[in-house]
């Protein structure tokens, strides 16, 4: 599995250069939800993310019931 990593630096004074949109979907295990990130050229780009998991989630075979959200990559894994 390849993944890509979108990385922003957002000024504190500024706006917040991301929003969640509606409508919230469920699919099998979460509700997710659309997200528009605006790049440095003010570039909308969107993605769906996870804001709710209610079913086991897997790796590798194993059960890993990971955070919606966090600070950290770390702690998003945490459980």
């Amino acid at each position: 599995m390849t993944t890509a990593t979108f990385t922003e630096t957002i000024h504190p004074k500024r706006a917040s250069m991301y929003e969640f949109e509606d409508p919230v979907l469920f699919t099998t295990g979460a509700h997710i939800q659309p997200l528009k990130i605006v790049d440095n050229k003010g570039n909308e780009k969107w993605f769906w993310v996870v804001n709710e998991f209610v079913d086991d989630t897997f790796s590798d075979g194993q059960v890993l019931n990971p955070r919606e959200n966090g600070l950290t990559k770390d702690e998003l894994l945490a459980e």
